[in-house]
């Protein structure tokens, strides 16, 4: 089970698990979606903030560390390289500062965020994250 807390308006701690229940020894492409909404039990109180954010694929990714990502991938245990292994991942205390949320602006309403993460191979889902802030 993962979690993320909040610790002020653009600080943000994440740990968890990644179950990777099988082998990727070519990667996958990974695409985000994020939805503002008003009520976060009301899919219809939902709008696409952003979307269509893709890569071209993890191990490509991986391979080429880019300060936006590098810090998270390196708090991966056991690490998380390619060829891509069954296991599971840790991550503890991740710190996403100023990152994803620097383009959400803040708003006097209550206003929720649904950031979507999926991992697709061969028009195929086969990883899906799904979280929430407010």
């Amino acid at each position: 089970m993962g979690k993320i807390e909040q610790a002020n308006r653009n600080q943000y701690f994440m740990s968890g698990d990644i179950e990777v229940r099988e082998p990727f020894p070519k990667g996958f492409n990974i695409f985000i979606d994020v939805k503002q909404c008003s009520n976060p039990s009301v899919a219809d109180s939902c709008k696409t903030f952003l979307n269509n954010l893709a890569t071209t694929d993890i191990c490509t990714m991986l391979d080429i560390p880019m300060p936006s990502y590098v810090n998270f991938v390196r708090l991966i245990k056991p690490p998380f390289k390619c060829p891509i292994q069954e296991a599971v991942y840790h991550i503890e205390n991740f710190q996403v500062e100023d990152s994803l949320t620097r383009y959400m602006p803040a708003s006097k309403s209550i206003m929720y965020w649904n950031v979507t993460m999926k991992g697709r191979r061969a028009k195929r889902d086969i990883a899906c994250f799904n979280f929430q802030m407010h």
